[in-house]
Order: structure tokens, then C-alpha cells, then sequence
């Protein structure tokens, strides 16, 4: 990783998430989780809460069934 680089690791509990609708995370026409990576974020720890902010948001009150899990790592220097 370069200096200011994010890595960021998940799960498939991440792109599985599923809504009321049984509609997939990750299988919508708009990529969720791209876009929500892609925004700026001075702090890691902010765009992995934005991240499963997001995640929430899409699934609701559905039940979850998998795991979630969602690592962020940022060079400083």
C-alpha cells in the first residue's frame, strides 16, 4: 500500500445482505458497496461505519442469515 491507500476487507455476509424484497446487496443495479467505498472519508473508521450504515439501511428489518464481517486499513506514512 501507498502512503493515504485504504484497503478494504469483507465477507460475503457483506454482498449477500439481503431486504425485505430478497433482494441482494450486491446484485442491484446500482453498486452499493462500490459507491460506498469510493466516498472520502478523513478517518478509516468512518467509512467502515458508512459502510455498514449502508448495509442496514438497504436490509431493514429483514433477518439477517450470514455473518458480517468488514476490515479497514489505511497507510498513513
Amino acid at each position: 500500500l501507498e502512503p493515504g491507500d485504504t484497503l478494504i476487507l469483507y465477507t460475503d455476509g457483506c454482498t449477500d445482505a439481503e431486504n425485505e424484497r430478497q433482494e441482494r446487496y450486491h446484485l442491484l443495479e446500482r453498486p452499493r458497496l462500490r459507491e460506498a467505498i469510493a466516498g472520502s472519508f478523513a478517518h478509516v473508521e468512518e467509512l467502515g461505519e458508512h459502510i455498514r450504515a449502508d448495509i442496514e439501511g438497504f436490509v431493514g428489518r429483514h433477518e439477517q442469515f450470514d455473518d458480517i464481517c468488514l476490515v479497514g486499513i489505511r497507510r498513513k506514512e
